[in-house]
């Protein structure tokens, strides 16, 4: 129900439904594809519009479902007719002209891959976090740096525990059956806890929040590979491509964070 739809409502009214009628066929786009390709300019703006939206806007659409957007109206208006003064179809559109110019670059007519920057990304703070833990035992500046991407990742997983909350306690379709809860996981939240300890080498801090990152990369790659169920459709696989490598390499890193601790601690014990 947008300015563009009750335009297309108005017109098919009119002319007794030869609008829709017309406007049947499979759309150029889906939803999150028309989304994307129209906030490409501001890819923050862009990322954060997909990752909030589940799978409702990646269903197949048809022609009169795409008349959301003012361009969409206009080529439906082009296809549409009706019965002329003899009886005989014609067209709608008649003539067209231009009353002004836009001064505006033209809209982007194909939608934009965020999915090698975001594995880039990904890549980049889980390897950071997994060099800072295999430096973090004899490394001030490699601990502190390990604590603040724990919280940084734990930051991120806030937008799991919005998901669920989207979810079980509003109407808003558009964000129900989020597949992106398994890979930015509620609780991850729980590494803004654990950062300091971690930072601190508490071996229990490191335990735990080695646990929290396990269930996460557990998680992320189970949402890979339920992909292949036909009824998991949303296309989030830049997400799974950002997830993935940021679990992977957290896990790695304190994991070998907590042997190195687990040695230091069982060496001083024999020396007692």
């Amino acid at each position: 129900d947008t300015c563009a739809t009750r335009v297309r409502d108005a017109i098919d009214r009119v002319i007794g439904g030869k609008l829709k009628e017309a406007s049947q066929g499979p759309a150029t786009m889906t939803w999150r594809h028309h989304t994307l390709r129209l906030t490409q300019d501001d890819a923050v703006l862009s990322m954060a519009l997909t990752v909030v939206m589940s799978n409702v806007i990646d269903r197949p659409l048809n022609q009169w479902e795409e008349m959301f957007l003012p361009a969409y109206v206009q080529e439906g208006m082009r296809r549409a007719k009706v019965p002329g003064p003899d009886g005989a179809e014609i067209p709608l559109v008649k003539s067209e002209r231009s009353l002004a110019t836009s001064t505006r670059p033209p809209v982007h007519t194909e939608r934009p891959s965020w999915l090698i920057w975001n594995l880039l990304a990904g890549a980049l703070l889980g390897g950071a976090v997994f060099l800072a833990a295999r430096s973090a035992k004899t490394s001030l500046p490699a601990r502190v740096g390990l604590g603040i991407l724990l919280f940084l990742a734990g930051f991120l997983s806030i937008l799991g525990v919005l998901f669920v909350f989207v979810w079980v306690a509003t109407e808003h379709e558009v964000g129900w059956h989020y597949e992106n809860i398994l890979q930015l996981v509620p609780w991850g939240v729980g590494l803004m806890g654990y950062a300091v300890g971690v930072a601190r080498l508490r071996p229990r801090s490191v335990r735990r929040a080695r646990l929290v990152v396990m269930a996460a990369a557990g998680a992320s790659i189970f949402g890979l590979v339920w992909k292949v169920l036909p009824w998991m459709r949303q296309d989030n696989y830049w997400i799974i491509a950002f997830a993935i490598p940021l679990w992977a390499g957290a896990l790695a890193g304190l994991r070998h964070l907590e042997k190195v601790l687990a040695a230091e601690e069982a060496l001083t014990g024999a020396a007692k």
